[in-house]
């Protein structure tokens, strides 16, 4: 038998009820293999879990009585969206002139987040559940990240000015980096905008020198030297909008930016330096392209070419994760677009509506972040999701990445741990947020 006080510590995060408690670890499990991206190297150690456990979670929840289980009236235009993205996707494999390769897209893209909204928004949280599965999600995040960190250190060391700004285009050297993180630098700035706004949340809110702040900056600076490394404008983009929102909502002072902000003023002036001869070319360059980033345009030009796949094949598009292999960019490079056309006019609608209900979801939260407890983790929810969605609309989010289901698996993880119902309990220690 363990001890009393073990037994004690253990229903602070684990539900009484065996059924419910099952449920509760295999939720953790799957978050944690969402998060580290085992995707990556073989695709059905992230997509099976996600397909596999929240059926099995929602069956032990409702006691087999899959009747039971119901959509809170706040979050049934959000379920609406994902459900049409997926009933719309499933028409459009069957319509694709090459079903077998759109299966893996369709079930890691739509069926997996779809299953994770409806199973975690059934779960009974409060706020020890809510610190122990972000702690779990971001320990299993870390792991790719500073893996490649790791790498990228070996082949560039500490890279300063020039280096630093045009290391990401070294395709050859950056080899390591991306076979470490998740293919290409536009996949981990997604990454990164997913997470990077929850963890600087929780960073702020966290209960003053507890061992929780300490984590999650460690985990801001892991995702900071990445931001730094990939350099994606549409991030930087994402993150100057949806930071300042952010701190507004969580009513930060000034003075308490001062420090960090003269310490990347500083480190910002050091690079300039070293870059100030090239400053003019590279503003001109990063607005109408350069011989060598001509991304701006180029984007353009894929988002024209998508509107053209989409009037083509308007009923049903060219299926889900095709446009890896029809599409000329290999994607749409926005994410409205790029479903209109891999799923047609449907895949538009439902995308925009989705997106809508994001936005709309995260800026009723930020009126609501001081209203207890339940305020602030819907708010910390709902963050990442609404800033992937924010990137996806100004560029495009790594839906089609065909094998690997990380960012859609996260952002249905996100959007139901915000919808989940509230459980607090009876004596419980003091709030791990404040």
């Amino acid at each position: 038998m363990p001890p009393a006080g073990a037994r004690g510590r253990a229903a602070d995060w684990l539900p009484a009820d065996s059924m419910a408690g099952l449920a509760w670890i295999l939720s953790l499990f799957v978050v944690f293999i969402i998060a580290a991206g085992n995707g990556r190297r073989f695709w059905w150690s992230g997509l099976v879990p996600s397909l596999v456990v929240p059926p099995v979670v929602l069956t032990l929840l409702s006691r087999g009585r899959l009747d039971r289980i119901r959509i809170a009236r706040g979050d049934l235009v959000l379920f609406a969206a994902l459900g049409a993205l997926a009933l719309v996707a499933c028409f459009s494999v069957i319509a694709a002139p090459a079903p077998l390769d759109t299966i893996v897209p369709f079930l890691g893209v739509y069926i997996a987040p779809l299953l994770l909204f409806v199973a975690f928004q059934h779960i009974e949280v409060d706020e020890r559940r809510l610190v122990l599965a972000w702690n779990v999600l971001t320990l299993g995040a870390l792991g790719p990240l500073i893996a490649g960190a790791i790498a990228y250190y070996n082949e560039w060391g500490i890279p300063a000015g020039l280096e630093l700004l045009y290391s990401r285009y070294d395709l050859t050297r950056m080899q390591g980096y991306m076979a470490a993180t998740f293919g290409n630098t536009g996949n981990t700035a997604a990454f990164l905008a997913l997470l990077f706004p929850p963890w600087l949340v929780l960073a702020i809110r966290a209960r003053p020198l507890g061992a929780s702040r300490a984590f999650y900056v460690v985990a801001i600076v892991v995702a900071l030297v990445h931001i730094l490394i990939v350099q994606s404008r549409t991030l930087f983009v994402t993150l100057l909008v949806i930071l300042p929102v952010t701190l507004l909502a969580l009513r930060v002072r000034l003075r308490a930016l001062m420090i960090p902000a003269l310490l990347g003023l500083g480190f910002l002036v050091v690079q300039l330096y070293d870059v100030r001869d090239q400053l003019a070319s590279l503003t001109v360059g990063a607005l109408e392209g350069s011989n060598e980033d001509r991304s701006v345009p180029e984007r353009f030009e894929a988002m024209q070419i998508g509107v053209r796949l989409m009037r083509d094949n308007l009923l049903f598009g060219i299926g889900p994760g095709n446009s890896a292999s029809v599409h000329p960019y290999t994607s749409s490079h926005q994410y409205w677009v790029n479903q209109g056309a891999e799923l047609g006019v449907g895949g538009l609608v439902a995308a925009v509506a989705l997106s809508m209900a994001v936005f709309w979801k995260f800026l009723r939260s930020c009126t609501r972040v001081f209203d207890g407890p339940p305020g602030s983790w819907r708010y910390i929810n709902l963050v990442g999701p609404a800033a992937f969605m924010l990137y996806g609309c100004i560029a495009n989010m790594p839906w089609s990445a065909n094998v690997v289901d990380t960012w859609a698996g996260l952002f249905g993880v996100m959007l139901g741990l915000a919808a989940a119902s509230w459980a607090p309990r009876q004596g419980s220690v003091a709030r791990a947020l404040e």
